[in-house]
């Protein structure tokens, strides 16, 4: 599973990996096509790689060259297409050598510039035959030709073209000189197709320190985006787990951002997800579709090897996020809601009998169908993914759900705080995020409250009460 593909249908996981300010404009391919990592060794190596890059960013006395390398990333482009036709013996033209020179010299820079870190940080491959072939003149300038130096019988043609070129001779016809100047002409063109053949082959035998080189320069872009990214959003370095997912101070960094430039604090949670199901309940407006998507997020950006949105963060990775959430568009188009939300969940159930390793977030299973069906589907959803021990979040605002999983509710509004003066402005302000265990299986109902505190008209809500009592007394 590649970025790019879960960027598609994740905005919280596409807000952080837009904040990356990427200096060369080979590495954004790379970046989007990086892999969901699953393996414990791969997720560890790219985070102390971060963590490293994070140090030298952070160590004034390693500035000046932390900056020299920004400028030199700017200055790469993407030569794979010249590395795939050195692959198929194509004949590279001067402009692919002189892009695949000025790459190998400005990452043999990089390579010395990290040297002088003292950092061995993706230990960069040295490029110097590359340089060597051609740089003939060792000048080290990013400019290319066919110089002379690649062959003595090319450097005195040339020599001889230019005199009869510079020079007139009154005793010759002018026909004749230009006659002797387009052979000359002409031999040099055959000469530097040649070369150009030569170098070529030459150049192949490099291929793949080349390729090497070019994922090395890419990745190291990526790294120093993602120390920076870490350092601006406050994110944390998780720590990989085996059984329990522990988060603490969790955030939403799109969310947080938001709230702060309305001069408002986001209000971070703490949970603990071990490998069973969880119902988790909650009034409306109760912030339960928010405490899926950042778990789901912190999920996504370790295994894709960022740094998480949390004060600690302990995470068991999985071999795959399956996250639904009522406000993100269906991948099953033209099918209804309810349609496409079961056959999201028959796609879950194939996962589990496969023995997939998996994390589920689900918010409102069965919201569109009636309540008592609803409440079923939901009980048995719950007891299927709690047999399985599949590790699991799914919110719900049906009420009597009887489960032996585990219970979370979101505490919700903060009844001691309510008032005449709640706004829609303020409302975020009276709720409470937090989670706490519960027992109970009635899900508060607060909606009545609410609607009457946000001045909804009061003969509606008169009605709705009315209605209510006459459900109760059934």
């Amino acid at each position: 599973m590649e970025l790019k593909k879960v960027l598609e249908r994740n905005p919280n996981l596409k807000f952080v990996v837009d904040k990356l300010e990427l200096y060369s404009g080979l590495s954004r391919k790379y970046l989007y096509a990086s892999r969901f990592k699953t393996q414990i060794a791969d997720i560890e190596l790219e985070l102390n790689l971060i963590e490293h890059v994070f140090a030298l960013l952070k160590n004034p006395a390693q500035e000046e060259f932390i900056s020299k390398i920004k400028i030199k990333l700017m200055q790469f482009k993407d030569v794979n297409g010249s590395i795939r036709n050195l692959a198929t013996a194509a004949v590279l033209d001067d402009v692919e050598l002189f892009e695949l020179k000025h790459f190998s010299l400005l990452q043999d820079d990089v390579r010395q510039l990290l040297a002088l870190t003292g950092t061995t940080v993706l230990d960069m491959p040295s490029l110097e035959k590359v340089i060597m072939i051609l740089d003939p003149q060792n000048q080290r300038i990013p400019g290319f030709y066919i110089y002379d130096e690649y062959s003595s019988k090319l450097a005195e043609i040339r020599k001889e073209y230019k005199t009869i070129k510079h020079q007139e001779d009154p005793h010759e016809h002018a026909d004749v000189v230009n006659s002797k100047a387009d052979i000359l002409y002409q031999q040099s063109l055959v000469l530097e197709d040649e070369i150009r053949e030569k170098l070529t082959l030459e150049l192949s035998k490099h291929k793949e320190i080349l390729k090497d080189a070019i994922d090395k320069i890419a990745h190291l872009d990526i790294l120093i985006a993602k120390a920076e990214t870490a350092d601006k959003l406050q994110l944390t370095k998780p720590e990989i787990l085996k059984e329990t997912t522990i988060l603490q101070g969790l955030f939403n960094p799109q969310l947080k951002e938001l709230l702060q430039s309305k001069g408002k604090d986001f209000q971070a949670v703490d949970i603990c997800i071990p490998q069973r199901a969880h119902l988790i309940t909650g009034a409306n407006m109760a912030g339960k579709t928010v405490l899926l998507k950042s778990v789901a997020l912190a999920q996504y950006l370790m295994q894709f090897g960022f740094y998480v949105p949390a004060s600690y963060a302990g995470i068991v990775p999985v071999e795959e996020v399956v996250l639904c959430i009522s406000d993100d568009q269906s991948e099953l188009a033209g099918l209804s809601s309810f349609a496409a939300e079961m056959m999201n969940v028959n796609s879950i159930i194939q996962l589990i009998r496969k023995k997939k390793k998996i994390f589920v977030l689900i918010d409102e299973l069965a919201r569109t169908t009636n309540p008592v069906e609803g409440t079923a589907f939901v009980a048995s959803m719950l007891e299927l993914l709690e047999e399985n021990k599949v590790r699991s979040l799914i919110t719900t605002h049906y009420s009597g759900i009887e489960t032996s999983c585990r219970k979370l509710r979101v505490k919700g509004f903060i009844r001691e705080k309510l008032n005449t003066d709640l706004t829609i402005d303020n409302i975020n302000d009276y709720i409470d995020y937090s989670l706490v265990e519960e027992q109970d299986q009635i899900v508060p109902m607060e909606a009545l409250q609410i609607a009457a505190l946000l001045n909804v008209d009061a003969s509606l809500l008169e009605r709705a009460r009315s209605l209510m009592k006459k459900t109760e007394t059934k």
